[in-house]
């Protein structure tokens, strides 16, 4: 259950902080920014596609993974991507 929460809480912080948006279409927007940008590497639940993990994509379903990623790392990463993985950013705003 904490994994989905963290899942939902990182997409709903990345809607903020990508585009501003209100937060009575936080979660909606958050949704579709992530199926949009997210799901073709990261999966709809959050896990890794198979592919994508072999050359470093992350499952944010994994408990190490959100115990060692601040909310800063994650602001900039999704912001600016990781290039050398081949992540591109996501500024939409």
């Amino acid at each position: 259950m904490r994994s989905k929460r963290m899942t939902v809480l990182a997409i709903g912080l990345a809607a903020v902080l990508l585009a501003g948006w209100t937060a009575m279409s936080l979660a909606a927007d958050g949704k579709a920014l992530y199926d949009s940008k997210c799901t073709m590497c990261h999966g709809a639940d959050g896990v890794a596609k198979e592919m994508w993990a072999k050359k470093g994509a992350r499952s944010f379903n994994d408990p190490a993974w959100q115990k060692e990623k601040t909310d800063e790392y994650l602001i900039k990463v999704t912001k600016d991507g990781i290039p050398e993985k081949r992540m591109p950013g996501n500024r939409t705003s």
